[in-house]
């Protein structure tokens, strides 16, 4: 492994574990390292012969290969958690985020039910957990830029960007309904 390499794993690795701290959220071992390859994933885009989630998805639930519908459930597992942790918005054109993220936790539940791979039940049962530790690291850059943080709050609802609005004394915790 090149040193590059290991110094970016361990700075995005340590970010994922400061995230959860901070939002005193808990994530089992597998799916923090689960979620590091995600950051570190090359793949961040809907291969190129799909233009859809949609159109995965009906690959994925047409497929009679078992390890190629793991595969496509997967991927949209991945992208889905992508889509809703590092590149949110509220809306993506008329979709909004929780489209993705039922699609999201509902295909690691698939993937899940076709491999009995328990990091993909986890993932499934915790997916919105997953996107909360994310946009904690998201977020890590906006100390001191309070600006920044509140439209990520405004676009995201993000619970972590809550949190560190009402730790900074923005958001006042008498006024604010869970």
């Amino acid at each position: 492994m090149k040193k590059e390499d290991f110094i970016l794993k361990r700075f995005f690795f340590t970010a994922i574990n400061k995230s959860i701290e901070e939002q005193d959220i808990i994530l089992s071992d597998a799916v923090k390292f689960y979620l590091l390859n995600i950051f570190l994933s090359e793949n961040k885009h809907i291969p190129d012969y799909y233009e859809t989630f949609a159109e995965i998805y009906l690959d994925a639930i047409g497929e009679s290969d078992k390890r190629r519908k793991i595969s496509l459930f997967k991927t949209i597992g991945d992208l889905s958690l992508i889509k809703t942790g590092i590149f949110p918005s509220r809306t993506y054109g008329t979709i909004r985020d929780t489209y993705y993220k039922d699609l999201g936790a509902m295909s690691y539940g698939e993937v899940f039910s076709y491999s009995k791979n328990a990091l993909f039940g986890d993932l499934s049962i915790n997916y919105d957990t997953c996107v909360d530790a994310i946009h904690g690291v998201m977020i890590a850059p906006f100390d001191g830029n309070l600006l920044s943080l509140l439209e990520f709050y405004k676009k995201t609802e993000s619970k972590a960007a809550k949190l560190k609005l009402i730790k900074l004394g923005y958001i006042d915790m008498n006024r604010v309904s869970e």
